[in-house]
């Protein structure tokens, strides 16, 4: 009992009771009160967390389910967006690119497929299938904004900025760790967009640069593609494009050893596909740019074989797909040049025939799409060729009404695109004719000549190696000395102002011959001063 009794003080187990394991636990914790607390605040802790990880636990599991779920909803919405776009730019696109009245239906074909890749650019980081549908994408954009190709719709400004985007993605693509063997093609693809738009906006030296920089590119991607004809194609086009830049700017040596080069790539294009009918057209091209060559030299019938040449390639292409609006339109253009052999051999009624059969194809097309600028310009052109033939033959009254209605033509053209430099030019140079052959027939024109040579003239100065506005200016002048004497003393300084660049051009001689017969004859003195 007294142990009992003293084993009760201390908190400990008696022998008066049962010795139960929970009577032993009780008394444990009577006595160590402060640290069963504690364990037992611990080993809840512990439940409690370990049911708080498992809970977050599951609550991520299902997130992350949530996640991976939208992902794959991003991924499959964005694989779909671009099968959309590309489907939109390209399939639809091609399907209908050359049929009549398509340029509204491209237009909207093409905003709706790039506003799609616009979106898809932001993830763009390392994708090079993603980079290249924007570069194809912003480049056809460009196309049917603005450039003179298959249609246009006036777009410059617009064209400038998809253009800088391709031109953006594409030299992101050349880093790209998985970008593919052709990823150049894509580089001189959007060189070659935007050297066709520095030449519209009359910058041909930059337009050189833009072209040479696309021609490195794709003499890269023939390195890197040996066999295949895909990157010759590119090299033929920028090859072309240089010499007619080059051209323009008085470097006409540097224009036959571009178009010597385009020709190298042709043969080899041929060669590795010969089916490949875009190859061919630009074979036509060529054999026209080396005519007008030719034809500025004097040398027409050379130039005539070249034209003709050309015609019956175009034949045959236009055989094989009747529906393409580029082989006719370019067919209207050889016609033209044959009726230009023509007018040299001073056979202008031969010349008004070819003239006519490149109208009625101007024509047709020109009815047929609407608001197609490109078709526009043409046309204003063609008519322009009938009024040369027509006032050569003598009929001066025709002659002056067609000249005006083609200016009036390409006035509207250049006014739809206010950027188009080369619109511009084309509208001023009609206007100096119409004033021209306006005054030919009896009309007072000598106020619109003197407005073109003086807007020619601003032209000229800012861009002092551009040949087209020189000899509008000179041409303007000219013609205003014939019928106004008074005129010779500007037209005396414009030609001492163009000497050193343009002096051993026809158009300058026209105009200097045209100063020396303005002016009186020296009088024949009284006296014989040797008498």
């Amino acid at each position: 009992m007294a142990d009992d009794l003293g084993r009760a003080r201390e908190g400990g187990a008696v022998t008066g009771r049962p010795d139960t394991s929970t009577y032993r636990a009780s008394k444990f914790i009577g006595r160590h009160r402060v640290a069963v607390g504690a364990i037992a605040f611990a080993a809840t802790a512990l439940v409690a967390g370990t049911a708080i990880s498992v809970w977050q636990a599951q609550r991520a599991e299902a997130a992350s389910a949530r996640y991976l779920e939208q992902l794959a909803f991003t991924q499959t919405r964005n694989h779909q967006l671009r099968e959309l776009a590309t489907t939109l730019i390209f399939e639809v696109y091609d399907s209908v690119a050359t049929l009549d009245g398509a340029t509204p239906a491209r237009l909207a074909l093409v905003q709706n497929g790039v506003a799609y890749l616009d979106e898809l650019s932001l993830q763009l980081e390392d994708d090079p299938s993603l980079a290249i549908d924007l570069v194809r994408g912003y480049a056809r954009l460009a196309d049917v904004q603005a450039l003179r190709t298959i249609g246009s719709m006036g777009d410059t400004a617009g064209a400038f900025e998809s253009s800088t985007k391709a031109l953006d993605v594409a030299r992101r693509l050349q880093a790209m760790p998985d970008a593919p063997a052709d990823a150049p093609m894509l580089l001189a693809m959007a060189h070659r967009v935007r050297g066709d738009l520095r030449r519209a906006i009359g910058d041909h030296e930059q337009s050189v640069a833009e072209y040479a920089a696309g021609r490195r590119a794709a003499r890269d991607a023939i390195d890197r593609l040996p066999g295949q004809a895909r990157p010759y194609r590119f090299a033929i086009g920028l090859a072309l494009q240089q010499g007619a830049a080059e051209r323009r700017i008085g470097r006409s040596r540097d224009a036959l050893v571009s178009y010597a080069a385009a020709r190298t790539a042709i043969d080899s294009a041929i060669e590795l596909d010969p089916e490949d009918t875009d190859t061919r057209r630009n074979l036509t091209i060529l054999l026209r740019r080396e005519g007008d060559l030719l034809l500025a030299e004097g040398r027409e019938a050379e130039a005539q074989a070249k034209y003709e040449e050309g015609v019956g390639v175009l034949r045959v292409l236009m055989q094989t797909e009747p529906n393409n609006r580029q082989y006719e339109s370019e067919l209207s253009i050889q016609l033209e040049r044959l009726g230009d052999c023509a007018m040299r051999r001073k056979d202008p009624t031969s010349a008004l025939e070819r003239y006519e059969a490149a109208h009625e194809l101007a024509k047709q097309e020109s009815d047929r799409n609407p608001g197609d600028l490109l078709s526009l310009s043409r046309l204003s052109i063609a008519i322009e060729k009938l009024a040369d033939a027509q006032h050569a033959i003598g009929n001066l009254e025709q002659a002056a009404d067609l000249a005006a209605e083609s200016a009036a033509m390409t006035a509207e053209a250049a006014a739809q695109d206010p950027l188009n430099h080369g619109l511009h030019l084309d509208s001023l140079f009609i206007r100096g004719k119409a004033a021209r052959m306006a005054i030919d027939a009896g009309r007072d024109s000598a106020a619109e000549l003197m407005a073109v040579a003086d807007a020619a003239n601003e032209l000229s100065i800012t861009a002092p190696r551009d040949s087209y506005p020189a000899s509008i200016e000179l041409d303007a002048l000219a013609a205003l000395v014939n019928a106004d004497p008074s005129a010779n003393p500007r037209l005396a300084l414009s030609l001492d102002r163009l000497r050193s660049a343009f002096g051993t051009e026809s158009w300058f001689k026209t105009a200097a011959e045209a100063l020396d017969l303005s002016r009186p004859p020296t009088a024949k003195p009284s006296v014989d001063p040797d008498s």
